[in-house]
């Protein structure tokens, strides 16, 4: 039996060569593998952080974006409402209830005229129809009556007017009436003295008026008109709700009796108020008339 030589060079077979040599490629693939999926879980968790995460600087600016477009969007919103309920005051026109505080006039303090209550004559007639304006209060306005509308405070003025007519002119008629009355029986017996005849100043106390005379006429406005007019006023100044407050004092009155009574009242003069602004309204009426019909009636 030959002895080992220990110079000799250490040979592998080639089978167990190319098994260790597999083992080894195996062993550096894994080896790799595990590398890169240890990177790429890094790399998604890195990825997930930064997004999860962000920088406190970086969500400052996200909100104040979103702060500022939320802001833009209701400053907008508000300036376009503001546009569509201020539209018609470009033009002059004065919204129901006074809602633009602007219009309004201040401590005015109201006085007694005494020619609007004066019984019916040229003058009288000319200040009554100086407060309507040309078109009698009848407007078209491209956005607010493209029919044909009417301006409440001038009908109730028509109104207001037309039952001061009626008053005086039943009143005229009426003293006429009597007068004449009083006439009449004076003709058919002038020697006798009427039981009935409780008031014979009246015959002397009538004055002939032309203009009321006139006015009689002329064609007068029905029952149903009169009627109209006291429910329609009665409806406006409910509706207006003026809460303007009014000096009060006690006024004196004769009772049935003879005797005097004292009731707390007030005259509405002296006391200061807020107005709407009537000539504004008076004006702007007759930018947009519809006609150019004047007069009150």
């Amino acid at each position: 039996m030959p002895l080992p030589n220990p110079f000799t060079r250490k040979t592998i077979p080639y089978h167990l060569l190319s098994k260790e040599s597999t083992e080894q490629e195996s062993e550096h693939a894994e080896t790799s593998t595990s590398t890169t999926n240890r990177d790429s879980d890094e790399q998604n968790a890195y990825l997930l952080a930064k997004h999860l995460h962000r920088p406190r600087r970086s969500r400052f600016k996200t909100i104040c974006s979103y702060t500022f477009i939320s802001l833009l969007s209701l400053l907008s919103g508000l300036i376009v409402s503001q546009f569509f309920a201020l539209e018609y005051d470009f033009d002059g026109y004065l919204a129901p209830y006074a809602n633009n505080p602007t219009h309004n006039l201040h401590n005015i303090v109201w006085s007694e005229n005494t020619t609007f209550a004066a019984s019916p004559n040229a003058a009288t007639e000319a200040a009554w129809e100086s407060l309507i304006p040309s078109g009698r209060g009848f407007i078209q306005h491209p956005a607010l009556a493209k029919d044909t509308k009417a301006i409440a405070v001038f009908h109730e003025l028509h109104c207001l007017h037309g039952l001061r007519l009626s008053y005086f002119k039943t009143s005229y008629a009426l003293s006429k009436m009597r007068h004449q009355h009083h006439q009449q029986r004076q003709e058919q017996d002038p020697y006798t003295t009427h039981p009935r005849d409780d008031h014979p100043h009246i015959a002397g106390s009538f004055t002939l008026n032309p203009y009321l005379e006139s006015l009689l006429a002329e064609h007068n406005h029905g029952h149903e008109h009169i009627t109209h007019c006291f429910e329609y006023l009665r409806q406006a100044l409910m509706c207006a709700a003026d809460t303007n407050l009014e000096r009060t004092k006690m006024q004196e009155f004769e009772r049935a009796d003879g005797g005097k009574g004292y009731v707390l009242g007030s005259d509405a003069w002296g006391t200061k108020r807020v107005c709407r602004g009537f000539e504004g309204v008076k004006r702007w009426a007759e930018k947009w008339r519809s006609g150019d019909e004047g007069g009150i009636v």
